[in-house]
């Protein structure tokens, strides 16, 4: 199977990501949304079937928060992607 674009992944995360908001969604929500969707996109829809596919998104999740920086620019990567 062919991955879309990365055109049709931005719309598909900033449609999720609207969602997130108008449930007064956290940003912590925001980004295991995006670290999800980034991994499907690049590993194929059938990484979702593994079994330790959602410790990954924990623990992807829990190193970018680890660092200052990065949580710093990812917060603005999720603020550019809503808007």
């Amino acid at each position: 199977m062919q991955r879309v674009s990365l055109g049709a992944l931005e719309s598909e995360l900033k449609l999720k990501l609207k969602k997130i908001e108008a449930d007064a969604g956290s940003v912590s929500q925001k980004a295991r949304v995006v670290i999800e969707a980034v991994l499907v996109w690049e590993f194929g829809d059938k990484v979702r079937n593994e079994p330790k596919f959602n410790l990954l998104i924990a623990k992807v999740h829990q190193h970018l928060e680890s660092d200052s920086r990065i949580k710093a620019a990812l917060e603005n990567f999720l603020e550019q992607l809503a808007s």
